[in-house]
């Protein structure tokens, strides 16, 4: 997945058609590109297909909140807070069941 610059919707949809039974070099003519980055694509996302697989499971039964906080302190002498590179976000994710 890294080194993928095109958008993920895009990738999306070349994949829905590739599984749909289009052709690859069918594929790459509709879309635009070389049939080698569809290729490529195929290789590095099969690579991730456990991963992808739990993300869909947990994305579709999970209901899932993302909560996040800023922290800030002083370190030094006081500033402003747009001056200071002292910023740290929290974020905490958690299930929600019904």
């Amino acid at each position: 997945m890294e080194h993928v610059k095109t958008p993920l919707s895009k990738v999306a949809s070349v994949f829905r058609v590739r599984s749909e039974g289009m052709g690859l070099r069918a594929t790459a003519r509709i879309f635009g590109m070389h049939k080698n980055t569809v290729s490529d694509w195929e290789s590095k996302f099969a690579e991730q297909k456990e991963p992808l697989m739990l993300y869909a499971v947990c994305y579709e039964f999970i209901n899932l909140t993302f909560e996040g906080d800023d922290l800030y302190t002083i370190v030094g002498k006081r500033c402003e807070a747009s001056d200071s590179e002292g910023w740290i976000y929290y974020g905490a994710c958690k299930s929600i069941h019904s």
